[in-house]
């Protein structure tokens, strides 16, 4: 099996996908990175109302969440130092 279809086949799909996230409203996380992954699972975003404190706590507890997923997930994929050598 190829390394790109091997990559494929383990890549994690969302068992669960928000509609919403309320972000806070400076949205220094908030890169065209994340609006594209956003846009592509169908979720939209909207800016926490101020003074919200729960709500933007909340969000920044999704967006580490998040983070910290796709960081596992990230090293999960990345091919070993052999396969990059070409020694696999």
């Amino acid at each position: 099996m190829s390394q790109t279809a091997r990559i494929t086949a383990a890549a994690a799909r969302p068992a669960a996908v928000p509609e919403t996230l309320v972000i806070d409203r400076p949205a220094t996380a908030v890169t065209p990175a994340v609006l594209a992954v956003c846009e592509g699972l169908g979720i939209s975003l909207e800016t926490a109302p101020a003074r919200a404190g729960d709500a933007q706590r909340g969000a920044a507890r999704t967006l580490k969440t998040l983070a910290a997923q796709f960081t596992r997930h990230a090293a999960a994929v990345r091919p070993s130092a052999a396969e990059e050598d070409g020694a696999y």
